[in-house]
């Protein structure tokens, strides 16, 4: 029996099981190339990222990734692409959170979501707070405002900086002529 210091450590613990099932599961089934190594990125959480890919293929990739981050903004995913759902909020609001459905719940089916993105930003958006690995979907909630358009609207924007930061970690910045040469003159 394992015993865990904490709850989220447990968490943590199990959500990496589950990705190594999944991954398991995915090579078996031959979508997953079996020459896989696991990394970590800054925040802890553990990639997988395949080697297979040639140096050159992997540069294009990124180039293409950085010119969609750069082109990408809220209007870049389609309205069709998920569901917002409301419900009654919880908290401090007095008579209103018992009476209005103004807290708002999107759902991001991931299949369809990283058909929008490149491939580049998928390890990153599955390893987002935002993410469910057991119904593969994203789901995010807000109830900051009073008014149920609001909310809908900061779960939009929630998307929007979700795929951003999945950019920002999965792209790394283009290396400059300067610092090429640099490097090369070592």
């Amino acid at each position: 029996m394992v015993v865990f210091a904490s709850k989220s450590h447990e968490a943590e613990h199990n959500r990496i099981g589950l990705l190594m099932l999944r991954s398991l599961h995915l090579i078996r089934c031959g979508r997953l190339s079996s020459h896989l190594s696991l990394h970590s990125n800054s925040h802890g959480a553990r990639l997988f990222a395949s080697q297979s890919a040639s140096p050159s293929d992997r540069e294009e990739e990124l180039k293409r990734a950085r010119t969609w981050i750069k082109d990408f903004n809220a209007d870049t995913l389609p309205k069709s692409l998920y569901d917002v759902s409301f419900s009654r909020s919880s908290g401090p609001g007095g008579q209103n959170v018992n009476k209005v459905n103004s807290k708002a719940t999107m759902k991001v089916d991931l299949a369809t979501l990283l058909q929008h993105v490149p491939s580049v930003l998928e390890a990153s958006i599955r390893a987002s707070q935002y993410c469910t690995t057991r119904s593969e979907t994203v789901v995010i909630s807000s109830d900051d405002s009073r008014k149920q358009g609001d909310n809908a609207r900061h779960c939009e924007a929630k998307l929007y900086d979700m795929i951003v930061e999945a950019g920002k970690r999965a792209v790394p910045g283009e290396t400059s002529d300067a610092q090429r040469r640099r490097v090369q003159n070592l």
